[in-house]
């Protein structure tokens, strides 16, 4: 199979890459090489790319950052994580690719009771991170494009030294006696990039 990845080098993608890279025919594209904003670049790039599959692991992340563009459709946030998602969709949907988009667990509110969510759950984001990635799953489905809309909660890794995740941030914490200050009344399920990769 033949696949074409955006996000390659962030925490999720770069593994995936580590743990299955040589089991496909993967293109990886740095940010430099095909940029995901640039619609005409990509439209261009995937008009002549033999890929199957588009997997996009590209997204802002940093949801306190993103909170600062809270409502700005011009802002970087969403032009990441919802625009270029949109324009993605509908160039897969002309030419045939099925499109893989890396979601979050953001896209809800956190006030269902004692069980977990569902794909059959309405979502709700509380935050322009959760908002910015619900766009990005509705204009998925707008587009009438073949997709797998994946949300993934809390990513973490085994070891990885390039990106911090929630593993990272606790361990460093305790590595340097520091009090450590979280949410109480949240629940949350870490998963291993691992598992993700796997999926």
């Amino acid at each position: 199979m033949k696949i074409l990845i955006f996000g390659g080098d962030g925490l999720v993608g770069s593994r995936f890459l580590a743990l299955y890279g040589a089991d496909f025919e993967v293109d990886s594209k740095t940010i430099d090489q095909l940029n995901l904003l640039d619609h005409h670049q990509v439209a261009n790039y995937l008009k002549n790319a033999d890929a199957e599959v588009i997997i996009n692991f590209a997204a802002f992340t940093n949801v306190g950052k993103a909170q600062e563009e809270d409502g700005d459709r011009e802002g970087m946030v969403y032009q990441v994580n919802s625009l270029a998602v949109k324009n993605l969709a509908e160039l897969c949907q002309r030419n045939g690719k099925h499109l893989v988009q890396i979601s979050t667990e953001y896209v809800f509110d956190g006030a269902k009771d004692n069980s977990p969510y569902n794909e059959e759950d309405n979502p709700n984001p509380l935050n322009w991170y959760g908002a910015t990635k619900l766009f990005a799953e509705q204009f998925v489905l707008e587009s009438g494009c073949s997709f797998t809309i994946l949300r993934i909660c809390m990513p973490y890794s085994a070891k990885y030294d390039l990106k911090g995740d929630i593993a990272r941030f606790f361990l460093n914490q305790l590595k340097n006696g520091s009090q450590i200050t979280a949410i109480t009344d949240a629940k949350v399920t870490p998963v291993l990039i691992d598992d993700i990769a796997q999926g």
